[in-house]
């Protein structure tokens, strides 16, 4: 069951503004959500290591987020998400890279990135 509504995201009205300043299509986060939500899964997941796939969502301001909370690794399956992984603060021996029918050059840039 989910607790929250579109509402707690993000007022119509809100949504309009941010829409007239932004354009559309429009990408709206609401920090405690996110926070609660990955905190769940932290304290759901006690005693497993919990790694984020950078491919749900590579916003840089998400994934430095669920970092802060504790999510220590990520999955990658490219080199721009390895790119991005380092550019958020995960080091690369906390990035599992899980790439399939990998190329020459970038099982290169992989072993480059460490």
């Amino acid at each position: 069951m989910n607790k929250y509504s579109v509402r707690d995201v993000c007022s119509s009205s809100r949504a309009q503004e941010l829409v007239q300043k932004y354009g559309s299509p429009l990408f709206v986060y609401n920090e405690l959500i996110v926070r609660d939500k990955a905190t769940s899964l932290l304290k759901a997941a006690e005693g497993f290591v919990v790694k984020y796939a950078l491919k749900a969502n590579t916003n840089s301001v998400i994934v430095k987020l669920l970092r802060s909370i504790g999510i220590s690794q990520v999955d990658v399956v490219s080199p721009g998400e390895i790119y991005k992984a380092i550019q958020c603060g995960y080091k690369p021996e906390n990035i599992m890279y899980t790439e399939n029918f990998i190329s020459a050059e970038e099982m290169d840039y992989a072993l480059k990135a460490g």
